[in-house]
C-alpha cells in the first residue's frame, strides 16, 4: 500500500516540475512588438484597424485585450491575419473591450498583419485603441 502512495507521490512531483518548468521556457521568449493603426472615417462609416506584429520570432500562442471607446466606435469584427494559422477566437468582453486569443502548433513568422479590427463610427471623437 505504500508502494503506491509513493509512486502516486512522484507522478505529482515530476508533472509539477514540467509545469514549472514549461513557465521558466516561457518567460524567457523574446518579446514582440505589436502597435494598431490609426483609422479615421466620418460617423456611420466602416473603419479598419490593423494590429501589426514585428519580430514575432517563434509566436505561438497569444492572449490579448484590444480597448476602445464604445461612444465613438463599434466593433463589428476581427480577422486573423494572413501568417495566422490555427485557433483564433475573439469576443466583447465587456463594451470597450475585446479579447483575442489564437494558439497554433506552428509559430507565426510573418510581420505584418496578426489581426484586422473592424469598426463602425458612432459618434465623433477620437477612440485610443
Amino acid at each position: 500500500m505504500k508502494r503506491k502512495s509513493m509512486r502516486r507521490m512522484n507522478y505529482l512531483g515530476l508533472f509539477t516540475l514540467s509545469f514549472l518548468a514549461a513557465i521558466a521556457v516561457c518567460s524567457e521568449a523574446p518579446a514582440i512588438i505589436l502597435s494598431v493603426s490609426d483609422a479615421a472615417g466620418s460617423v456611420g462609416a466602416e473603419l479598419v484597424s490593423h494590429v501589426v506584429v514585428k519580430d514575432s520570432q517563434g509566436l505561438g500562442a497569444l492572449q490579448m485585450e484590444l480597448t476602445y471607446d464604445p461612444t465613438v466606435v463599434e466593433l463589428k469584427s476581427i480577422e486573423a491575419g494572413p501568417g495566422v494559422a490555427g485557433l483564433f477566437d475573439w469576443n466583447i468582453v465587456q463594451p470597450g473591450t475585446a479579447r483575442i486569443a489564437m494558439a497554433s502548433n506552428q509559430a507565426v513568422s510573418v510581420e505584418g498583419d496578426l489581426f484586422v479590427a473592424k469598426f463602425k463610427a458612432l459618434g465623433e471623437g477620437e477612440s485610443p485603441l
